[in-house]
């Protein structure tokens, strides 16, 4: 590699992680074959990690910084490199990627950092990115803060090549670890980023007069340009949409302060505007089964809702302009994600998900607590009458648990001994499986007054169960993982009759069990590539939403800061509401 030339603005490490062992193998095969034919901008470095499906075929490395006497995709790979089936779920698989990545670097020169990270995902509320079938794991939002906490320099750009990942629940999370955050708010096409086009605009950029390596935010402005140029010819040939967006991550507390603000009005609400929060998200854009929802446009839903002199349209105010200060650029293509104007939260319809609570953003917010009380508010009433459990799950698992009285607690290895002997609360537990209609809660809570309705067939179907989760929990890791399943079932708004598949489901669903997590049910189907939400008619006839079919791409670019102070606005800035 030749010494680089000399410049104002560093030049660029470019480090690809390609989360491949699922159905989207060979479209990253794709995205390698644009990243050799285009190669990367004088001084650049650009490497690769693919791990591929299929049982046998090992985990690869590419170099493509040099294309001296190279043809075929097979002369840029390391064959220094055996990396067997890797694990893309695994943090430390990412870790190993970045050092060798940065080891890359021989020439002394200070470069600034693209990390981009392509596989599938799936928003905020489950732990399911970078997808890997054959180990049958993936990476969660915890995981990947305490990968990029720890890469020093820290990264300038994370560049998300994967479905709904431009969420305010993650840029808060990552917010000190990663200057500018790429990705998309809804559903992203299975060939991902358009790498050559990409590559060929920050080449036109660097090779003109006086061209240098871009900034950070303006090889960002770039990536999201070239993005949503490239999907706009699926929305004219396909009726296909597609978005992306790039935010500053330093803004971030910001965003999250003036939510928090329009958080505490939204709380203050009398019931009878919670019809109107109900109407707003209902116009609002929204991705993923409606389950996430572009905050911006929620904001301008609320404010038309309520009315500009609404107390909680001062707020939004807030939201806007702080969002305003952290969106670099934001576009969309086609009908599906017209409204898209750069960052999503969680807003579920009729059930928050109890994982939810695991989010710092949903706690810090208040959003958490608003969504239960929300969501109870605009709830039908019941046809038939509900009836309750007269106890937790988690005070049921912690009866078990007790040892030598309720404040210590039997080991993995105390409870296997207790299940075989039936002895301890096991016996007692027992007993009251066949002793007769009296509530659970008279046994492990005897000082509480039982519910004046509750299921005795469901509280011992639930007991039956526990029991038998019980013996599979024997090790700390997975009675630990046995505890949290209770804990999100009580968290749950569901019926007594179905808490024993739900408690057993998320058992089994955590990494501690020899269960996958991706079953027949899994999101991960053949229908996510593309989903049916084309403008087309036939499409168009099953959707929840109102919106108008129409064909087109647009940008948002917030004003410039001193432009904002004086309330004015950019040219070309601003979209129709």
């Amino acid at each position: 590699m030749s010494s680089p030339t000399q410049t104002s603005n560093p030049p660029w490490l470019v480090m690809v992680y390609m989360a491949g062992d699922n159905s989207l193998t060979e479209e990253m095969v794709l995205a390698l074959q644009d990243l050799k034919a285009e190669g990367p901008p004088q001084d650049d470095i650009i490497v690769a990690q693919f791990d591929p499906s299929g049982t046998g075929i090992s985990t690869q490395r590419y170099d493509f910084t040099d294309s001296i006497g190279k043809v075929t995709l097979d002369d840029y790979r390391d064959k220094s490199f055996d990396g067997l089936e890797s694990n893309t779920g695994s943090p430390d698989t990412l870790k190993a990627f970045i050092k060798w990545a940065r080891d890359q670097v021989t020439d002394g020169i200070k470069r600034r950092s693209l990390l981009i990270l392509s596989g599938h995902g799936s928003g905020t509320t489950e732990d399911f990115f970078m997808k890997d079938e054959a180990s049958m794991d993936a990476l969660t939002f915890d995981e990947l803060h305490d990968v990029l906490k720890n890469v020093k320099p820290k990264i300038d750009i994370l560049g998300l090549d994967a479905c709904y990942m431009c969420m305010g629940e993650l840029a808060y999370e990552i917010r000190g670890d990663v200057g500018i955050l790429i990705g998309p708010e809804g559903l992203e096409p299975a060939f991902g980023w358009p790498y050559r086009r990409i590559l060929a605009g920050a080449k036109a950029k660097r090779l003109a007069p006086g061209g240098q390596p871009m900034a950070p935010e303006e090889l960002a402005d770039t990536i999201v340009s070239e993005y949503v140029s490239h999907y706009a010819d699926y929305d004219r040939a396909a009726g296909r949409s597609a978005d992306l967006a790039a935010l500053r991550l330093a803004e971030m507390n910001a965003v999250t302060r003036a939510f928090k603000a329009l958080v505490a009005q939204l709380d203050a609400l009398p019931d009878a505007d919670h019809d109107k929060i109900l109407l707003a998200h209902w116009y609002a854009q929204t991705y993923k089964a409606d389950q996430f929802v572009d905050l911006r446009d929620l904001c301008v839903q609320i404010q038309t809702q309520l009315g500009q002199d609404h107390p909680a349209a001062s707020a939004c105010e807030g939201v806007k302009s702080a969002l305003d200060a952290s969106v670099i650029r934001s576009g969309c293509s086609g009908f599906a994600t017209q409204h898209s104007y750069g960052l999503s939260i969680y807003f579920p319809w009729a059930s928050v998900s109890p994982d939810y609570t695991d989010r710092h953003f949903a706690k810090d917010t208040q959003w958490y607590g608003f969504l239960k009380k929300h969501i109870a508010k605009t709830q039908r009433e019941p046809r038939y009458s509900p009836t309750t459990l007269s106890f937790s799950v988690a005070d049921l698992l912690n009866f078990l648990l007790q040892h030598g009285g309720p404040a210590a607690a039997a080991s993995p290895a105390q409870i296997q001994k207790r299940l075989k002997d039936n002895s301890g609360p096991v016996r007692q537990l027992n007993g009251w499986l066949t002793s007769g209609a009296r509530p659970l809660s008279e046994l492990i809570r005897p000082s509480e007054k039982p519910p004046a309705s509750f299921s005795l067939d469901a509280e011992k179907a639930i007991v039956r169960r526990l029991l038998a989760l019980a013996r599979a929990a024997d090790n700390e890791d997975r009675l630990g993982a046995l505890l949290k399943a209770a804990q999100r079932v009580d968290a749950s708004d569901i019926p007594p009759a179905d808490v024993p598949h739900e408690f057993s489901d998320r058992f089994f669903r955590s990494r501690y069990t020899d269960k996958s997590r991706y079953t027949d049910k899994s999101r991960y189907t053949d229908k996510s590539r593309y989903t049916d939400k084309s403008r087309y008619g036939g499409d168009r006839e099953s959707w929840v939403k109102n919106l108008p079919p129409v064909i087109g791409s647009a940008y948002w670019r917030p004003p410039p800061r001193a432009a904002r102070l004086k309330g004015g606005t950019a040219r070309g800035s601003r979209r129709p509401e």
